[in-house]
């Protein structure tokens, strides 16, 4: 990884066949996905209308069944009185919901596209967008009036769409660029499809634009990205060193090796139990 400045451009994030980036040391099991899909639907009873602790629990204990405290609501816990009087809260490693003009919304990362043609997940706890074609960033993520937004060296076609993730076809010749939505951020990867692609000299040291608002990138020691804040110098937003590895062979996928023939290059994940990897933000308590 190396960054470099050059004149009327923030700094320049160059890596061989970059690829998708996600929080360092978040290396925890992620909440099964019935769990997290069901936490704001199983454990309210009756109309669902805000209670203090102490009614939640008179309601539970009459109604026989868990009554949820919406007022302790947040994104990664949900609280709930018991029939027998006591309390239990279940905490989420992945955010679970989002507040969506006001309202607590199940986390929803399908893509949609929006009126100026960009797209964006449904209901997400960062605010992110990705490109609808053209010569516009490629994915921007954004906190607080900070952001940090990625760019193609060159015009990308219209993607196509699968749930949360849009595929850019044929950004080099044999190679797709896919960028995912999560809930916290986004997650790129360069799809090398044949032995000429992996072949071309374009790819060999590709070399993405980035552009920052209100933050200031520096390196890693081990060779990642820290976006901070430009005033108080806390981490916005955070991306380990990107690597490359030969995914041809599915049973070896853990075993990374770079310069061999048909290959996906993307970031592979920092522990066995993460998928792809992504830009997100710092969770902060």
């Amino acid at each position: 990884m190396e960054i470099r400045r050059r004149p009327g451009r923030r700094p320049l994030v160059a890596a061989a066949a970059v690829a998708a980036l996600l929080t360092t040391g978040l290396s925890v099991v992620p909440a099964p996905a019935a769990e997290q899909t069901s936490a704001g639907k199983n454990t309210s009873a009756g109309s669902g209308t805000s209670l203090s602790p102490n009614a939640a629990r008179t309601k539970a204990k009459k109604s026989g069944r868990p009554v949820e405290i919406q007022s302790l609501r947040d994104e990664r816990s949900t609280t709930v009185a018991n029939p027998d009087g006591t309390f239990t809260t279940s905490e989420y490693v992945q955010p679970v919901r989002t507040r969506v003009d006001g309202k607590w919304t199940d986390i929803d990362t399908t893509l949609v596209r929006r009126k100026n043609g960009t797209l964006v997940p449904k209901a997400a706890l960062t605010a992110m967008s990705f490109s609808g074609g053209g010569d516009s960033a490629f994915a921007t993520i954004e906190k607080d009036g900070r952001s940090l937004a990625l760019d193609w060296p060159g015009r990308l076609p219209k993607p196509k769409l699968d749930g949360s993730t849009a595929t850019y076809p044929n950004v080099l010749d044999g190679v797709d660029l896919k960028v995912t939505a999560s809930a916290e951020g986004f997650s790129h990867v360069l799809v090398v499809k044949n032995a000429k692609a992996a072949a071309d000299p374009e790819l060999a040291k590709l070399r993405l634009p980035l552009d920052t608002t209100s933050v200031q990138l520096t390196e890693t020691g081990d060779g990642g990205l820290t976006a901070t804040d430009t005033g108080s110098g806390g981490a916005v937003f955070e991306a380990p060193q990107p690597v490359m590895w030969d995914s041809s062979h599915a049973k070896e996928a853990d075993a990374p090796a770079a310069g061999s023939g048909d290959e996906d290059t993307q970031t592979p994940p920092r522990a066995p139990r993460w998928p792809a990897s992504a830009w997100t933000s710092p969770r902060t308590r």
